[in-house]
């Protein structure tokens, strides 16, 4: 639905809004790398209450999350 490809764009837009510094610690690239563990099974989309896509979205945050990394390591 429209809605759910809305809150699909506000979570992923979220780390973009949000001031990068505190997300970008070693600690945070660590939890990030979790991401990469996902099976892709579908578990979680099922008692998501918003009925999102949310290994997609994941992998989207994850692929995005690399991206502001490399911005901010060329801003300094």
């Amino acid at each position: 639905t429209a809605y759910r490809r809305q809150r699909q764009m506000c979570i992923r837009d979220r780390l973009r809004r949000a001031p990068a510094a505190a997300w970008l610690t070693e600690s945070w690239q660590q939890k990030m790398h979790q991401i990469e563990n996902c099976l892709h099974c579908g578990h979680c989309m099922s008692k998501c209450p918003y009925g999102l896509n949310t290994p997609e979205l994941l992998q989207a945050n994850y692929e995005d999350y690399w991206k502001v990394l490399e911005e901010s390591k060329k801003e300094k």
